[in-house]
């Protein structure tokens, strides 16, 4: 065999190295997502260093209709991740469904009318609650972040939690946490603590 053509299998052998490393990585996606049924929380992750990226209330099914497991997000309609959804199975609207598998999505509360004002006001109360058909219901902006952020093959954990995480549960349902104002996620969370500490 010519140098030349040492030379040139040398140099395939490192694109497909360098190839596979990058479907790799681009598989792990930049995030990945837990929903802890226990407490009612979506949780998205880094997977880089595993910090969060953002933290959710949200509502998984009643009468365990969510399926638990691993799951990789996925298109399957061509109006999965947009703005309004109509689903004429409950004849209510979705804002930004992003699939986790089959029916099972992630998106907004239900609304009667393309109109954010007919928010669906039991659905609403019920936020922090199991209480959907099975999929995974999130204010719209948190909604709209997954389907924007989490793209298809986003790697999904759908568990029971170990413990019940009430003060923050709480804190969830007055507001997500975003890192938007540049805070970091322990410095979210140290207002329970402070309160726990306090509590006699």
């Amino acid at each position: 065999m010519s140098r030349r053509t040492l030379a040139v299998l040398a140099a395939l052998c490192a694109l497909l190295l360098v190839s596979g490393r990058t479907a790799r990585a681009a598989d792990a996606g930049e995030y990945r997502i837990e929903v802890d049924v226990t407490n009612q929380i979506t949780t998205v992750y880094r997977t880089e260093d595993g910090s969060v990226a953002r933290q959710m209330i949200c509502s998984t099914g009643a009468n365990d209709a969510t399926p638990r497991g691993d799951f990789r997000l996925q298109v399957s309609h061509p109006l999965d991740r947009q703005d309004w959804y109509f689903i004429g199975k409950y004849q209510c609207y979705v804002k930004y469904p992003t699939r986790i598998k089959g029916a099972i999505l992630f998106h907004s509360l239900p609304y009667a009318d393309r109109d954010i004002t007919s928010v669906d006001q039991e659905a609403l109360e019920q936020l922090g609650s199991a209480a959907s058909h099975g999929c995974i219901r999130l204010h719209w902006r948190d909604a709209k972040w997954i389907a924007r952020n989490c793209p298809d093959g986003t790697e999904t954990r759908i568990f029971n939690g170990e413990t019940r995480q009430d003060a923050l549960r709480e804190l969830l349902k007055e507001k997500s946490y975003t890192g938007a104002l540049g805070e970091g996620y322990a410095d979210f969370i140290a207002c329970i603590e402070t309160d726990e500490d306090q509590t006699p």
